[in-house]
């Protein structure tokens, strides 16, 4: 298990000097906002070059985390490719990331079509691609056609969010989480780790809630899951920021760790 952070939620430093200071106390891997990296990589050169530096001096794995368009039909879809082109320049260049993920959009009747153009214009940079909690079984994975067979899509869970529909479900148990888990069709490629009450998307550290996160991690690492575990807490929703956003944070990763020992 590759532990890691969403880099994001520590937004008083910019990422490449985030990933300079969170690397040396054991992340293996971190995660970078997918909206603002592409801003980045298209126009804020001297930051771009940063965080590959960054990367390759501290060797963490770089991952990101994005949302996809709904549709190509999507307002937004001319900027987001426009974009994500100059993120592929990026990546041609330093050859630095690993997995690019998204969140799904509500509405996933049209998602097929931007998931082909994005293996059409980027499947072959060595990226590893996929969407957060979808698909979520083998119904869902019809939506996305050919993609959930060969390969090239992946799934990243979220185990804050899976409490949330377990509960409304009636049972959050480990059992039903584990259960849970092995429904996704595709490889699992990177877990979001944080905890909630089963009420709403709290992202609290991960032994403040409901959810069953040490037996689900302790039985992950039993099974040998090799993928990317990124600690998703978010301080600054509750107006902790600054050092005290960094303490929390690392109190977290260091609580999070000794839950599969």
């Amino acid at each position: 298990m590759i532990f890691g952070l969403a880099a994001w939620n520590l937004p008083h430093r910019c990422d490449s000097d985030n990933i300079r200071f969170l690397a040396p106390y054991g992340f293996r891997s971190l995660s970078l906002l997918g909206m603002d990296f592409r801003k980045i990589c298209f126009g804020n050169p001297d930051e771009a070059e940063k965080i590959a530096s960054a990367v390759r001096d501290t060797g963490v794995i770089l991952t990101v985390h994005d949302k996809i368009p709904a549709t190509m039909h999507d307002e937004n879809i001319d900027e987001f490719f426009m974009t994500m082109d100059c993120v592929a320049e990026w990546q041609k260049k330093y050859r630095l990331i690993t997995n690019y993920t998204f969140d799904a959009p509500k509405e996933r009747g049209e998602i097929y079509f931007v998931i082909k153009e994005i293996i059409d214009r980027y499947g072959d940079l060595g990226i590893r691609f996929g969407t957060e909690d979808f698909p979520l079984n083998t119904e869902d994975a019809k939506l996305i056609r050919e993609f959930a067979t060969n390969g090239q899509w992946y799934n990243l869970v979220d185990l804050g969010h899976m409490n949330l529909r377990l509960t409304a479900l009636g049972d959050n148990s480990f059992d039903a989480y584990m259960r849970a888990i092995q429904a996704f069709p595709l490889k699992i490629i990177e877990m979001h780790v944080h905890n909630n009450f089963g009420v709403k998307d709290d992202h609290f550290a991960t032994d403040n809630g409901t959810a069953p996160i040490k037996k689900v991690l302790g039985q992950l690492e039993a099974v040998g899951y090799d993928g990317v575990m990124t600690v998703e807490t978010v301080p600054g929703w509750y107006d902790i920021v600054d050092e005290a956003a960094d303490k929390l944070i690392l109190d977290t990763f260091e609580t999070t760790k000794k839950m599969i020992l």
